[in-house]
């Protein structure tokens, strides 16, 4: 249990650990073995069914992502140490080509990469019991966003800091400082890791522990291979200086070029005021807060009930031993990305802006099942020694079922296939389409990024149902065929069109939240 369920040893310096000296001080056994692969099997398989399904929600960023990402896949790809969409560093967007090159040109390929990364990050933490089903690192490995670069980096970067320190190897600090300066190259969640590695460094100390003195010596190593790392990149930013701060402008909640979106959002103007109501929202991270954005925007909070009494106890004993280690680093992460990236941000709990610790949400209620597995396995009274894990395992088991129930259904019911997911649907299903017309009267937004990834060769058109003459539109040029055609189930030429397409029409399709119908047709080719 303490090992394959939730392992947050107090006496590691991180619940990731020195898994090496972890082998030597107690030998994992073949069943221990055998539950670590089951786990990262569920984790595989939860993140990667339906792939390209569910979610439905085909948000522009997405998009974004994954054409940039097609950049890389042609003949003349974009410098790898530049910038691309958004000024992200094109080097985030070449990691998401590399499954599209693996596992096609398509949305499953794009999201592909992040089943890959988002399993990968969970190997180095010893919270695989319950971070498999968490319903937000589920969604962060299943989307084409990049945001679980970030996850992924950060994790690797800490992993190997850690490891580092604890047998003192210069080759390992040169790893993490590898990996840090990846982190600067990925989405912007990752940037927070240097202040991270600083701060541990520096509670080490304050609280007197032996690790402080090797944290701060290899953090120059650090330093100086994740400059090293990071010059192409730089090279960038001096010739193009505006890029540098270009994100920061964007998500610093005191910017001038965001004021007018804090105002309007908080209902003030006063730093103070924006700051208590910042305060209070992220103080609701752990307790029913609700994501903000809409790149995943779950309505009914971040930790699954069934785990709130166990994150509770779980912080209560953290605090309790707040110099050791493992606590401080997981306690800093956590504190340190939510006022960042909450606080101090344009948007208070704007899941992207979190990415970075969305493996580490879970260690207080993993630090409380390992303790109360280990205490009580070894109390004398025979009746708790058997069944309190019996209770530890019901709770476990009904935190999958609350995080799987929540995003597999009740997010899945929230965030529907709208217009535009049904029409980039129709497009996948048929390849070879020259054009879409939409004679619905329903707005499709044929400048969204989503009809341009899913199938590039399609031209667009929106057009008036009332003014539209479709005979012409019949008579033109072929070179726009094949051409689907969206017309409303009340259009009066819809009879004619299915007794002239009497193979075309695919029936009435009714597309939610919109609740409009419509019909298309394939015209030619």
């Amino acid at each position: 249990m303490a090992r394959d369920a939730n392992a947050a040893r107090v006496d590691n310096p991180t619940a990731a650990g020195d898994v090496a000296e972890a082998v030597r001080r107690d030998p994992i056994s073949p069943a221990e073995v055998i539950g670590v692969l089951a786990l990262l099997g569920a984790a595989v398989l939860l993140r990667s069914v339906d792939l390209a399904g569910f979610p439905a929600e085909l948000h522009n960023d997405e998009m974004s992502c994954g054409l940039e990402a097609r950049c890389f896949l042609g003949g003349d790809p974009p410098p790898l140490f530049g910038t691309g969409w958004y000024a992200i560093p094109n080097f985030s967007f070449f990691l998401a080509s590399l499954s599209m090159r693996i596992a096609g040109d398509s949305l499953l390929g794009l999201r592909a990469g992040s089943v890959a990364l988002g399993v990968l990050s969970l190997l180095a933490l010893w919270l695989l019991a319950l971070t498999v089903p968490f319903h937000w690192h589920v969604h962060l490995s299943r989307t084409g966003h990049i945001y679980i670069q970030a996850t992924f980096f950060t994790v690797l970067t800490l992993y190997f800091f850690v490891l580092a320190v604890r047998t003192g190897r210069v080759f390992l600090f040169g790893l993490a400082g590898l990996a840090l300066g990846l982190c600067f190259q990925v989405y912007d969640g990752a940037k927070l890791t240097p202040l991270l590695l600083v701060s541990w460094a520096v509670a080490l100390a304050i609280g007197g522990q032996p690790e402080a003195r090797p944290a701060f010596r290899g953090l120059g190593v650090v330093a100086l291979v994740a400059g090293a790392v990071s010059v192409p990149l730089l090279m960038t930013y001096r010739a193009t200086p505006g890029l540098f701060f270009h994100r920061l402008s964007r998500v610093w909640v005191f910017s001038a070029e965001v004021a007018e979106h804090v105002r309007n959002v908080s209902g003030t103007s006063s730093p103070a005021g924006v700051l208590a109501q910042h305060l209070w929202q992220t103080a609701g991270f752990w307790f029913g807060g609700y994501d903000t954005s809409f790149q995943y925007g779950y309505r009914s909070g971040f930790v699954e009930p069934t785990l709130l009494v166990p994150f509770i106890l779980g912080l209560g004993l953290a605090l309790r031993q707040l110099r050791r280690p493992g606590i401080s680093l997981f306690l800093l992460w956590q504190a340190e990305t939510l006022v960042a990236g909450s606080v101090l941000s344009v948007d208070a709990l704007f899941s992207p802006h979190l990415a970075g610790m969305a493996t580490a949400v879970l260690f207080f209620p993993a630090l409380f099942f390992d303790e109360a597995w280990r205490r009580l396995r070894r109390t004398p009274t025979p009746p708790l020694r058997w069944l309190g894990p019996i209770g530890l395992m019901v709770v476990l088991v009904f935190s999958w079922f609350g995080n799987l129930e929540s995003y597999f259904l009740t997010y899945r019911e929230e965030r529907p296939a709208g217009f535009l997911e049904e029409a980039a649907g129709l497009l996948v299903a048929r390849p070879g389409t020259k054009a879409l017309v939409n004679a619905t009267g329903a707005p499709l937004d044929c400048r969204h990024q989503a009809l341009r990834f899913v199938s590039p060769e399609t031209r667009c058109f929106e057009t008036d149902p009332r003014g539209y003459d479709l005979g012409r539109f019949l008579a033109a040029d072929s070179a726009v065929r094949p051409t689907l055609l969206l017309v409303s189930p009340r259009d009066l030429r819809v009879s004619w069109l299915r007794g002239t397409y009497p193979s075309a029409p695919h029936g009435v399709v009714v597309p939610a939240p919109t609740a409009r119908s419509f019909i298309w047709f394939r015209l030619g080719g």
